[in-house]
């Protein structure tokens, strides 16, 4: 069996988009996988494309063989956008060579681990934990700033996450789990501070 082409694919979600590809086979067997990386759905597709190149004509169930070729056969590594784009034929060769010997990919990968899986939503406020809480959920992540999407207002940064943290933890009670995501945005001695402050 060969890889003989790697087709993208972005679907429009609203305030988040999508990016998927197929990996296709001279066997009619195919894989889907995902990479998205918001805001930037388009590298993430030039990515996959650019890595595609060195994939055609290769083997698709020899997995670990063919990241390493997405790799390292590239002058650069690559960061996030090539991360992802890797991600996503990654996990359709998975779902290819499942497809080929009829088992799903956890069984390939070493078997059930558990039978259920704990899920967490989002809350960018107070109003959003309650609704999550109503909604059943026990675990929600906030932004680590609150402040306008491309808004960076480091003196205020510490107080406000405090602050609203500090609302949250008292409205809520101690049974609920609030994580913070906090996007990358902070260099280490803001994120220290922003640590410190939660704490």
């Amino acid at each position: 069996m060969k890889i003989t082409d790697i087709k993208t694919f972005i679907m429009q979600g609203g305030n988040r988009n999508w990016v998927f590809c197929k990996v296709e086979t001279n066997e009619g067997i195919h894989g889907w996988g995902e990479g998205t990386l918001e805001r930037h759905e388009e590298a993430v597709e030039s990515g996959i494309k650019t890595l595609a190149s060195r994939l055609i004509g290769r083997d698709p169930t020899e997995i670990e063989k063919n990241w390493q070729i997405m790799y390292r056969h590239g002058f650069w590594r690559g960061g996030v956008v090539m991360g992802s784009a890797m991600a996503a034929i990654d996990i359709a060769l998975w779902d290819l060579t499942g497809k080929a010997y009829n088992l799903p990919i956890y069984k390939m990968l070493g078997g059930a681990v558990r039978d259920r899986v704990r899920a967490y939503t989002h809350a960018g406020d107070l109003r959003g934990g309650w609704d999550a809480v109503d909604q059943g959920f026990s675990a929600f992540k906030t932004g680590g700033w609150a402040i306008g999407e491309n808004e960076f207002h480091e003196s205020d940064v510490v107080d406000v996450l405090r602050e609203k943290i500090k609302g949250m933890r008292s409205e809520l009670g101690p049974d609920v789990q609030i994580m913070i995501d906090n996007h990358g945005r902070s260099r280490p001695s803001l994120a220290n501070r922003q640590i410190a402050a939660v704490e």
